[in-house]
């Protein structure tokens, strides 16, 4: 359950300690990796990418990447360890490869702010909070420590690995609520606490003092709806696949959240039962929803493309596939093959990955702490070479507002249910 709610929280960031000797203690008396092991790692992180990445610097100049690590290096005994690390992280993530990154090392967080953060239409809103700060869910965050939110959430997006920007507006704003990057990047002036300015649903402002608390600690939302109630979209999120003809509109709603076989019912098996349900109730329309679809294994994409091609609904050109900034990986293959491939038209917010991408990471410990480095081994060229896109747009454009949230609305199923009736 615990490493369930981290990765709920954040993919990406991680922070290391370990014995310190007086090398350590000359830098600070909190510092617990040495500057020849802090080194140590530094050189094996370049020396791993540049080894095993097919092509590490397609988008960022080799010259620029050893500068950044080299002048990390020559400030290794005035840095502490977070800040350290919060750098190392950002220059792995300035090649601009969603698959590689800095990972583990979870057991050396102080902890996090007791807010969930999402970058929506018109600002950042808490969607989450602790028992103490349930009445700020929904209010719109206006500064972290004096600095706005938007310059905030540049200045964490630096250490997101990303392909494009909205792979940095699905994955940024859960640094927000990490004391140590926020510390590191010169919004907080310590570890123990940090200033968030809220507008609330009134229109009152409120700056609080907040305290980090432990990971164990639930995140939620008192208002929210049960699942029942909730739209589509967010009713299931647990389940591989899953999916619901709507007899009153004759929309058929297709949510697939993992390339990945259930235990009960394969994709294949799956996508036939889709085939069947659309021939059989004569739907007039479908909707593929992929918007939160971070990837799995691209071998078990093909019998959805394949029932996507013979799709009456796509012959006549009432087959949508909702995409957006978790759209990532396996799940971009997809996409890319149903543009190729399929008459679909695609609807809601610009794919997180490029149709032509890195993947396929592999592992390496670095060597000190119990931090990791994954590296793409493959670049998938599913869009045909040449292409350079960094996103797949949607035909529509459909962005979400936090009203649209807080309301238990989803624009994208609204809109295809008025077009399908």
């Amino acid at each position: 359950m615990r490493s369930a709610r981290l990765a709920s929280v954040f993919s990406v960031l991680f922070f290391v300690s370990f014995a310190a000797s007086h090398i350590a203690l000359a830098r600070s008396q909190n510092n617990i990796l040495t500057t020849a092991e802090w080194r140590e790692n530094i050189e094996f992180v370049a020396r791993a990418i540049k080894n095993n990445h097919p092509d590490p610097f397609a988008y960022t100049p080799e010259p620029e990447f050893d500068a950044r690590l080299s002048h990390l290096r020559d400030r290794l005994s005035s840095l502490k360890d977070h800040q350290v690390l919060v750098e190392l992280m950002a220059t792995v993530a300035s090649l601009k490869d969603g698959h590689t990154a800095i990972r583990g090392g979870f057991s050396f967080l102080s902890g996090r702010y007791p807010f969930q953060f999402y970058a929506f239409r018109d600002g950042l809103h808490v969607t989450a909070a602790n028992d103490c700060y349930q009445s700020l869910v929904g209010s719109l965050l206006i500064s972290v420590g004096n600095i706005p939110a938007a310059e905030a959430l540049m200045r964490v997006s630096r250490m997101a690995p990303h392909e494009n920007e909205m792979t940095q507006l699905a994955r940024a704003p859960a640094f927000l609520s990490i004391p140590e990057a926020l510390e590191a990047l010169g919004l907080a002036q310590s570890l123990e606490q940090a200033e968030f300015l809220f507008r609330r649903v009134d229109g009152t402002e409120s700056s609080i003092i907040a305290t980090p608390g432990s990971f164990e600690e639930q995140l939620y939302w008192g208002g929210d709806a049960t699942p029942a109630e909730r739209p589509l979209r967010r009713q299931r999120r647990g389940r591989n696949y899953w999916s619901e003809y709507q007899e009153d509109v004759g929309l058929l709603y297709v949510q697939f959240n993992r390339v990945r076989n259930d235990d009960e019912q394969s994709i294949a098996e799956f996508a036939a039962e889709l085939a069947t349900i659309e021939e059989g109730s004569a739907a007039r329309c479908v909707l593929l929803d992929i918007r939160d679809n971070g990837g799995g294994n691209d071998y078990f994409n093909r019998p959805m493309v394949e029932w996507a091609t013979r799709s009456p609904s796509a012959a006549k050109g009432q087959f949508f596939v909702a995409i957006g900034r978790g759209t990532f990986s396996a799940a971009q293959k997809l996409a890319t093959r149903l543009a190729l491939e399929t008459e679909v038209t695609f609807i809601g917010e610009p794919t997180g990955s490029r149709p032509n991408h890195f993947g396929d990471s592999e592992s390496f410990d670095l060597p000190h702490g119990d931090l990791t480095l994954s590296v793409s081994s493959i670049y998938w060229e599913d869009a045909g070479p040449g292409d350079s896109r960094e996103s797949l747009e949607p035909d529509i454009l459909i962005t979400e507002s936090s009203a649209d949230w807080f309301s238990f609305g989803d624009p994208v199923l609204e809109y295809l249910v008025e077009r399908c009736e």
